[in-house]
């Protein structure tokens, strides 16, 4: 497995793939942003740190399947329309695989460039708070005429080698910032209106506490989210797609399947480690849910 962009003099792209180069933004001196695009081959890639808000779109006529990999024994199918566009905010991206042949094409810019052009933007604390804390994308796909006339433009200068200049650059990527901006923007307005979700400070310190220690009860995680468990529990499954149970239950399988790759413990052990009553439970439980036994799934670790 490779890691799917390497970054190297700022804004130059390196997708390190199985595939080859068509072509790329790299050693033109632009700042703030940078382009390339790949044709690669069926090709699996692991999760690997990324500093800027990565735009990425399949290019073809037909819908490309991806896979993410949700742990060490499941995977996650998502099907990409034709030429949709996928936002990665700064931060982990997650590992996944290809299992065919695909055109990529990416387009990185800078955190700083997005913010900068937030704070003219919004007079809403909120969108631009949002903008700091890498809450750009609302859809995992999406499509927006004007932001891909803005990549077209870009790539063509590439492709054409006009070579206009760092400046023409530059005014494309503010205008392609401007339109991700304005996207959130209208997005959050729309949030504020319709979503019953939980404030995301609220949310982060009903998360670290589940983590802190799996055996919370309902009241506990509504007491520390400030609303009560009738309205705790409808707005923790807008916000997380699943409920509270459901959730530590998944936390407590993740870390017992960090668990299964120490060999000196006892499926008893990882199973009572992990917040379950018993090995019956556990097993059962994980089979449910990763489509084997914690025996077979160590088995391929």
């Amino acid at each position: 497995m490779t890691s799917i962009v390497e970054w190297h003099n700022g804004c130059d792209l390196y997708y390190e793939g199985n595939g080859a180069l068509k072509f790329s933004s790299n050693g033109l001196g632009w700042e703030a942003i940078g382009i390339a695009q790949y044709s690669t081959n069926p090709s699996e890639h692991e999760a690997v740190e990324n500093p800027f808000f990565l735009l990425t779109t399949h290019l073809g006529a037909t819908p490309t399947s991806v896979f993410h990999r949700i742990s060490n024994f499941s995977e996650k199918k998502l099907t990409k329309p034709p030429r949709s566009l996928h936002l990665f905010e700064p931060g982990l991206l997650p590992s996944f695989r290809h299992p065919s042949r695909t055109n990529i094409f990416l387009c990185g810019l800078e955190r700083s460039l997005v913010e900068e052009v937030a704070i003219e933007m919004c007079d809403d604390r909120e969108a631009i708070d949002n903008v700091s804390e890498q809450r750009l994308s609302h859809n995992q796909f999406f499509t927006d005429p004007p932001t891909q006339q803005i990549l077209g433009l870009l790539g063509r200068e590439v492709v054409q080698q006009e070579h206009i200049g760092s400046l023409y650059a530059t005014h494309l990527s503010y205008a392609l910032a401007a339109r991700l901006v304005y996207g959130l923007r209208t997005y959050t307005a729309r949030e504020r209106r319709y979503s019953s979700k939980l404030p995301g400070a609220s949310l982060r310190r009903v998360l670290e506490r589940i983590q802190h220690d799996p055996n919370q009860s309902l009241g506990d995680l509504a007491q520390e989210a400030g609303v009560s468990k009738r309205h705790f529990l409808r707005m923790f499954k807008e916000s997380m797609r699943v409920t509270p149970h459901q959730y530590i239950i998944q936390y407590r399988l993740q870390q017992a399947s960090k668990l299964l790759q120490d060999r000196s413990l006892s499926i008893l052990d990882i199973a009572l480690m992990s917040g379950f009553t018993d090995g019956a439970h556990f097993s059962r439980t994980f089979h449910k849910h990763f489509g084997r036994s914690p025996g077979l799934a160590r088995e391929d670790l």
